[in-house]
């Protein structure tokens, strides 16, 4: 293994100035930082982060706690929180995560420092059983951002958020103008937009009808499991609203096969507004959740903790941090006769 001390060695120099030369120090000329970092390009040198995060007390990495990393939706937010991230001269490490055990795992990687900060997307469970050591861990070791997991700020941790209980309610209102009243929701028990469906619901004097209710409907295949059942109900919704995009998106398959024509037999809506929406056909109905916009928001929140005073640190909670959702009409939905 190439060591400093040998690029130092080859370019005649210390191995202090060699440092100095590969960090593109203004303490070294041009001309030696430029054969010293020749030199070290031809033997293939590569420099020892572990060391240097040590001595320099920052590592440059930033740890991302992002679940089903597979979904678009988290996917497309990792990418932008990435695209900050290197813009500013961090990494990224991807945590994803299915349990509340493996993002206790994360938690204790992170109170090792081998993070500088850490971002945590969404959470793993309706009972966030690890809340308490996040905000120890925001507390006594690293600045920590959520995304969607929390209504509002802790006293160490910045929320970022969108209004996910709004994201159902924009949808029943967009159905009911188009003539809906039977309008079914599939999704997650007890969550945000689960509550938005019922609140709605009530709002609008829409009678609930449990057969309309559909729990635990999170994913693609989800979906694709769903249209069976909704093919074969007798008193069949003439709405659907889904948690997400993929649910939509594997329900809409479904149906197809099965015979029924989306929108003329059923219309369906989205939530999320993932990339594929736009170009699936037919184009999905859905409601835009911004999540590049609050992946960019948490980074530069993050960034911006780590290069504070805590003056200026201070002034960061005072802001709220929430994007607004927004009805995007495309395809899957139609007005009734």
């Amino acid at each position: 293994m190439i060591r400093l001390k040998d690029v130092a060695k080859k370019a005649n120099v210390s191995p202090a100035t060699a440092s100095l030369a590969l960090n593109n120090s203004d303490k070294v000329n041009a001309e030696t930082m430029r054969r010293v970092q020749k030199i070290a390009a031809e033997l293939n040198y590569i420099p020892d982060v572990r060391a240097k995060a040590l001595k320099a007390k920052e590592t440059k990495i930033l740890g991302l706690v992002i679940p089903e990393i597979d979904n678009p939706f988290f996917s497309e937010i990792a990418k932008e929180i990435k695209r900050v991230a290197k813009k500013n001269g961090y990494n990224i490490i991807y945590c994803g995560v299915e349990s509340q055990q493996e993002e206790l795992d994360y938690i204790n990687l992170f109170r090792g420092m081998q993070v500088d900060g850490a971002i945590f997307a969404s959470s793993v469970s309706k009972v966030d059983a690890n809340l308490a050591l996040i905000e120890e861990l925001a507390a006594n070791f690293i600045p920590v951002v959520f995304i969607n997991r929390l209504p509002k700020h802790t006293e160490n941790i910045i929320a970022v958020n969108s209004e996910l209980e709004k994201a159902p309610q924009v949808a029943i209102e967009h159905l009911v103008k188009l003539g809906h009243q039977k309008i079914a929701f599939a999704g997650k028990e007890n969550e945000s937009r689960m509550k938005g469906y019922l609140k709605a619901l009530q709002k609008l004097n829409i009678t609930y009808n449990n057969h309309y209710t559909f729990k635990n409907i999170l994913s693609f295949e989800d979906g694709y499991k769903l249209g069976e059942k909704i093919a074969k109900q007798q008193d069949r919704p003439t709405a659907i609203i889904c948690h997400n995009d993929e649910v939509a998106i594997g329900l809409i398959q479904s149906l197809v096969r099965l015979g029924l024509q989306v929108p003329a037999d059923i219309s369906i809506c989205g939530i999320d507004n993932i990339r594929l929406s736009h170009f699936y056909n037919p184009a999905l109905t859905t409601v835009n959740i911004p999540n590049k916009k609050m992946g960019r928001q948490a980074t530069k929140i993050l960034l911006a903790e780590l290069n504070s005073s805590p003056e200026q640190k201070a002034k960061l909670f005072k802001n709220d941090y929430n994007f607004s959702v927004k009805l995007i009409e495309r395809e899957t939905t139609r007005a009734l006769n």
